[in-house]
């Protein structure tokens, strides 16, 4: 039996991303959504405060119509958002700052990314929002436009938003009518971003369709551009599977990098046909089904030997394969080639999962 070396040390910190510790941003980012109603700006926001605080940077969303909701009494139907209404007008205006004030003090206190989410559709609301930040030291300011030309979007929003909070307990016809009146209003005073504003901004068209960026500066903003580039509303499926048995597998050992067995070969042949019937690529009799508007099927792998070897049964020409660093198993260093019960009889119990192995890369 091998000798389990004595500079194996147990890990102190968890791999586990929701316990590690977010980082605070030296210079703080707010990101100022602007667009009609039922562009999709929520959905953007939500993305955006996943996909940061995944990263480790802590992002919140503050929703301007959820204030609307809890903090006036006024009626909110249509009319309320009549920008010829001088009182309304203001009521909007306020809110919307009271919303910019709780962001700030958040950010003060623990935040580093603050997210205000609003139609911000006119350019007097955005100069109000970017005078109240003039004097707010490192802190940064990026606007988030999102346009939508696709009708069919479009519709689909409008169904959504009929059954927002706005309209609960309220016929369906009846709040779609009041929606449609509530999107003329603002389509009304609906003033785009441009190049003359002069401020840093991203135009998101049909929600990924088309990406313009100007005056973006600042390595987490360039970050923000390359995600919104990258963004999709159309479902996918994401299928994980491990690499087939290998003769360390076989044996009970851990980490290496040792070659498929013949049943891990097998597998991985009977991996090809499932995923040909599963997205209708198999040709039969001079027919084919297609399950998928995509004319390949990505296939991503690690690095490592098993995984590649996996791989290369995904010789057909629909599939695309795929090889990165990011997915290699967890480097078990030193105690690569050992059994877990050798390393837990001579050294520590646990999974290797919470421990740091020494000489790993």
């Amino acid at each position: 039996m091998k000798r389990v070396p004595s500079f194996a040390t147990k890990r102190t910190d968890s791999v586990v991303f929701a316990e590690q510790p977010r980082d605070r941003l030296e210079t703080k980012l707010i990101i100022i959504m602007v667009g009609l109603p039922a562009r999709g700006k929520s959905y953007i926001s939500k993305k955006l405060k996943r996909w940061m605080n995944w990263m480790g940077i802590h992002t919140r969303v503050f929703n301007v119509g959820n204030a609307r909701r809890s903090t006036t009494q006024e009626p909110q139907d249509s009319s309320f958002f009549n920008p010829n209404d001088a009182r309304y007008s203001n009521i909007r205006e306020l809110i919307a700052l009271d919303v910019l004030n709780e962001l700030l003090y958040w950010l003060r206190v623990e935040g580093s990314v603050g997210i205000h989410d609003a139609t911000n559709s006119t350019r007097k609301r955005r100069e109000t929002l970017l005078k109240h930040l003039e004097n707010e030291p490192d802190t940064n300011v990026l606007f988030i436009e999102s346009l939508c030309t696709d009708n069919d979007v479009i519709e689909t929003n409008i169904r959504m938003k009929a059954k927002s909070p706005d309209y609960i307990a309220m016929d369906p016809t009846v709040a779609r009518k009041d929606f449609i009146a509530r999107l003329a209003n603002y389509e009304q005073s609906y003033q785009e971003i441009d190049e003359t504003d002069k401020i840093p901004y991203v135009k998101v068209i049909n929600v990924g369709e088309r990406i313009i960026a100007n005056r973006v500066k600042g390595y987490l903003e360039s970050q923000i551009v390359f995600y919104l580039m990258n963004i999709h509303i159309s479902p996918r499926n994401i299928y994980l599977v491990l690499h087939g048995e290998n003769e360390y597998n076989v044996q009970g050992r851990m980490g290496g990098d040792s070659p498929l067995t013949e049943r891990g070969k097998a597998f991985s042949q009977h991996l090809v046909t499932f995923f040909k019937n599963e997205f209708g690529l198999n040709e039969e009799n001079g027919a084919q089904k297609v399950k998928s508007e995509r004319k390949k099927v990505e296939v991503w792998t690690s690095m490592l030997g098993s995984a590649v070897q996996t791989a290369k049964f995904f010789r057909d020409s629909k599939f695309k394969v795929f090889k990165t660093r990011n997915l290699n198993a967890l480097d078990t260093g030193y105690l690569t080639g050992y059994t877990e019960s050798e390393v837990e009889d001579h050294f520590f119990e646990g999974t290797c999962y919470v421990f740091r192995f020494v000489g790993s890369v």
